[in-house]
């Protein structure tokens, strides 16, 4: 009889340090975001250009929290590779912070609270696979019903993975988002599980 107590136990401790490596498992999440609306016109040597805007960065997230780092931008410039580089005006922050059900945008030090999304959720039956992992279509309408945003949603990973600050959190991690008032498209281009 004591043996079988302290093998229930023995399961019982080692089922709960299973549950809480796999529930607090962090992931990463690289996200290009690109737009149909043009940048400001750029006069050089060349001509004039209208340059389409598109950036490339990761969101680290568990269960808890996520962060947003733009990685292609660097602090002593922009970088001269990337299609950024032509739209040095885009004033984006260091990073965004997603914790307890707030987004915080960080700029110079400074932390500024986001506003969250007040759209009216709107879940569908649509599904498609990206990067390997099932999303279901999810439509953000905003108050005036006027217009819909698109959320595509994987409920196998963590719902603090999203691709920008001020996201009502839904079912599971963003992978693909469209808001057709500026024509912004956001796609996850890999998911990594990340070491602990």
């Amino acid at each position: 009889m004591y043996y079988i107590k302290k093998l229930k136990c023995t399961l019982i401790m080692l089922i709960s340090v299973i549950c809480v490596k796999a529930y607090g498992q962090q992931y990463l999440v690289t996200y290009q975001m690109k737009t149909e609306v043009k940048s400001v016109k750029i006069k050089n040597e060349m001509g004039v250009f209208n340059i389409p805007i598109k950036i490339v960065y990761t969101c680290i997230g568990n269960k808890d929290s996520s962060k947003i780092y733009f990685a292609n931008l660097k602090k002593d410039g922009i970088n001269k590779d990337d299609n950024t580089a032509i739209n040095s005006n885009i004033n984006l922050p260091d990073y965004i912070l997603f914790l307890n059900g707030n987004s915080y945008n960080f700029k110079d030090g400074k932390k500024i609270l986001i506003p969250i999304d007040s759209s009216k959720i709107i879940k569908t039956n649509k599904t498609k696979s990206i990067l390997g992992y099932k999303c279901i279509l999810y439509f953000l309408q905003n108050p005036n019903k006027d217009i819909k945003s698109e959320a595509w949603v994987c409920n196998a990973l963590p719902n603090t993975l999203m691709p920008g600050g001020g996201m009502k959190p839904l079912d599971g991690a963003i992978l693909e988002f469209y808001e057709p008032t500026t024509k912004m498209q956001f796609l996850s281009t890999s998911v990594k599980k990340l070491k602990k």
